[in-house]
């Protein structure tokens, strides 16, 4: 009996040694334990914690492509704006911010793709400003906003309006016809006009001075002068053969011989 309590004894013994011999085997780890869910994100989602989220735009239940966004219907849309700088993109949104070209005289618009800014009746733009018709130019009263003639700039008004003392309008610009006068009574004024005219049968100079036609004045006359001014020399008479007698220029100027005394 004592043996078999013995070797009951040893028995124990050994199992106890065995036991704490043995290698400690870890507790399961929680990626054995859990399910990983992160293994389900798609290509274009990344992953927080255990839940997928989209790299780019949401659309609903879904994950839009790099450049897409989310258009109407809820379906992902890739926007095309090609050769267009204003209107739709093809997904509910626009290409541009709406046309405006800052000025209240245009009506701004978009068709086909492109601006328009068309230019309200009786309005003319100078310098990117909108100018009523019939504005004087405050840097040159001889022009003015005609939108009729000119509507992207001034006009010139009418030549030989008055535009200051001795200056008319000519061409678009103020010119001054007193200074282009200064001692000439006739020819070009170099504003469109004439600094004064010759009486008739008179000729204007190339220096702006009015000659007489002497041609025309002493016509059938043999000597004196002739012309209103008496400013043509018409000839003199020539001495007579008979030393007894002398020429003389009548009033009408005529050669006629007398006894000389």
């Amino acid at each position: 009996m004592m043996d078999r309590l013995r070797a009951i004894g040893l028995w124990v013994t050994c199992l106890a040694v065995v036991v704490a011999c043995a290698p400690e085997i870890p507790p399961p780890t929680q990626a054995e334990d859990t399910f990983d869910a992160c293994s389900l994100c798609g290509e274009i989602q990344y992953c927080t914690g255990s839940t997928c989220h989209c790299l780019y735009e949401e659309c609903g239940d879904a994950c839009c492509e790099d450049g897409e966004v989310c258009g109407p219907g809820g379906q992902c849309c890739l926007p095309d704006c090609t050769g267009k700088e204003c209107g739709g993109d093809g997904c509910g949104g626009l290409c541009s911010e709406p046309c405006d070209d800052g000025l209240a005289c245009t009506d701004d618009s978009c068709a086909g793709g492109f601006c328009s800014f068309d230019l309200q009746p009786f309005f003319c733009i100078v310098d990117g400003v909108c100018v009523p018709d019939g504005v004087t130019n405050p840097l040159n009263e001889c022009g003015e906003c005609s939108s009729a003639a000119k509507p992207d700039g001034w006009s010139a008004i009418g030549n030989g309006v008055e535009c200051g003392a001795g200056k008319v309008c000519y061409n678009g610009d103020c010119c001054d016809r007193a200074a282009n006068c200064q001692e000439k009574e006739c020819g070009d004024d170099l504003c469109g006009g004439e600094c004064g005219e010759c009486l008739e049968h008179y000729d204007c100079t190339g220096n702006g001075v009015c000659e007489a036609d002497c041609g025309h004045y002493c016509s059938g006359k043999d000597c004196g002068t002739a012309s209103p001014t008496d400013e043509c020399d018409c000839g003199e008479c020539d001495a007579p053969a008979d030393q007894c007698m002398d020429a003389i220029c009548t009033a009408d100027n005529k050669c006629q011989e007398v006894p000389n005394n």
